[in-house]
C-alpha cells in the first residue's frame, strides 16, 4: 500500500463514478469457444449497419469490428461474473489522440456501441454531467447467455500488443470539486532504459505464461503483467525510477484466505511474503538494522495492524503534511485516532525514520521493492 492509495493523485485509470462501475478494459477479449462464436456473429449482425452501402466492406473494418465486439463481451462477461448491484460497464466514448496504450482498430468503438444498442444486444446509458460516464449493461440474447452455463467458465484473455511498461505522472490538482483526478499517462518514446525494463517483463511474462496458473473452481483468466511508473509532476524529465510495481496477476488482488486455492502446473503453492518491507527499506536508507519483531506493533494499535500497517504507508508516501486521516485509513484505525496521533505514535515507535515521514518517499520506496521482486524471478 502506498501513495496510490491515499492521495497520491488517483489510479492509472479514472474511476468512472461514486457507484463504482467497471471500466472498459479493450486488452480482454474472449477466448476460444462458444462465447467466442457468438462474437463473431454479433459483428457480423451489426456489420450491415456500419458498412458503407452498396459496397464490400474492407478487411479492416471487419477485424475491427470483430475485435472490438469481441472485447465488449469480455468485458460485459468479467461484470457479470462480479455481480455487483447496479454495476454497468463504463464506456470511454470520447474521441482522443492515439497513445502508445490504445489499442489499435478501435477507432469505431463508439459507433459498435449504438449500432449493439440499437440491435438491442445492450442498453446504453448516456454519460452524466461529472457523475457518471456513458454506460452499457447486455439485454435479450445477449444478456441470458451471460447468465448461462456457456458462459460459466469461458476464458477471457489478453490481447496482444499491450504496453507493458507504463508511465504516469501526477496532476498537479489532485482533487478537483472533492474528487480524486487521475494520473496523467505519459506517451514517451522509446530508449535504451524502456527498452531494457520491457525486454526484462516480457522474459517474465513468457515464463509465466509456459506454465498453468489458475485459481481452483474459478474460471481460466488470462493474464499479462505490467510494470507502472510514476512521475511527481507532468513536466518531470522521462525516467523510470519511482514506483515500479507489477500489477495484472490475478493473484495480486486475492485475499490471503484465498490463495491457497492457486494452482501451478496443477500443484498447490508454496505462499512467501516480504514481511514489513516499506519500514525495512526506509531503514535501510538510513544505514541502520531495523528492530527484532513485528515494525507495525505499535502501542494502542496491537489489535488493528492493517491499520497500523496502512497508517505507516500513509506517512512515508504523503507528499505534504497529513492534517487529517484519509477516510479508509481512518476506518481501519481504533476510535479517536487522528492523523496528528497516528504521527506521534510511529514517531515514537520509529524515530529513525522521522526525517521521511510526509516527504514523499513511498514512490522511492516502491521502485527498491520492485527491483527485489524482479531480480528474484
Amino acid at each position: 500500500m502506498g501513495l496510490d492509495d491515499w492521495e497520491g493523485g488517483g489510479e492509472f485509470t479514472a474511476s468512472s463514478s461514486q457507484l463504482n462501475d467497471c471500466m472498459f478494459d479493450e486488452w480482454a477479449t474472449i477466448g476460444e469457444g462458444p462465447l467466442k462464436d457468438l462474437a463473431k456473429g454479433i459483428a457480423e449482425d451489426i456489420l450491415c449497419v456500419l458498412a458503407p452501402t452498396g459496397r464490400k466492406p474492407r478487411e479492416e473494418l471487419i477485424k475491427g469490428i470483430d475485435a472490438i465486439v469481441a472485447s465488449l463481451v469480455a468485458n460485459l462477461l468479467i461484470l457479470h461474473r462480479d455481480k455487483a448491484e447496479g454495476k454497468r460497464l463504463a464506456v470511454p466514448l470520447e474521441r482522443k489522440k492515439k497513445t502508445r496504450y490504445d489499442r489499435k482498430g478501435f477507432r469505431k468503438l463508439p459507433e459498435v456501441v449504438s449500432a449493439l444498442a440499437a440491435k438491442n444486444y445492450i442498453v446504453k446509458h448516456n454519460a452524466q454531467f461529472k457523475r457518471r460516464r456513458t454506460t452499457i449493461e447486455a439485454t435479450g440474447p445477449l444478456l441470458q447467455t451471460l447468465k448461462s452455463n456457456v458462459a460459466k467458465f469461458a476464458p477471457i484473455e489478453r490481447a496482444d500488443g499491450e504496453e507493458v511498461i507504463q508511465l504516469a505522472a501526477r496532476p498537479r490538482l489532485l482533487r478537483v470539486y472533492g474528487r480524486k483526478q487521475p494520473n496523467i499517462l505519459i506517451d514517451y518514446q522509446d530508449e535504451i532504459d524502456s527498452a531494457r525494463l520491457r525486454m526484462e517483463l516480457d522474459m517474465v511474462n513468457r515464463f509465466l505464461a509456459s506454465h498453468s496458473i489458475v485459481l481452483e473452481g474459478a474460471p481460466r483468466t488470462s493474464f499479462r503483467l505490467v510494470r507502472r511508473f510514476s512521475l511527481r509532476d507532468p513536466d518531470d524529465p522521462i525516467e523510470f525510477e519511482f514506483h515500479g510495481r507489477l500489477y495484472g496477476g490475478f493473484w495480486m488482488t486475492l485475499k490471503a484466505v484465498e490463495r491457497h486455492r492457486i494452482r501451478i502446473d496443477g500443484e498447490s503453492i508454496t505462499d512467501l511474503d516480504f514481511a514489513g518491507m516499506f519500514p525495512r527499506l526506509a531503514y535501510l536508507s538510513v544505514g541502520e538494522e531495523p528492530p527484532q519483531g513485528d515494525l507495525y506493533s505499535v502501542p494502542g494499535l496491537e489489535d488493528h495492524r492493517e491499520g497500523a500497517k496502512a497508517g505507516l504507508s500513509a506517512l512515508l508516501s504523503y507528499p505534504t503534511q497529513m492534517k487529517s486521516l484519509p477516510t479508509r485509513l481512518k476506518a481501519m484505525l481504533p476510535e479517536g485516532w487522528t492523523a496528528s496521533r497516528l504521527r506521534s505514535a510511529y514517531a515514537e515507535h520509529h524515530p529513525q525514520l522521522v526525517p521521511f515521514f510526509e516527504k514523499d518517499f513511498g514512490l522511492d520506496l516502491m521502485f527498491t521493492e520492485s527491483k527485489i521482486l524482479l531480480t528474484a524471478c
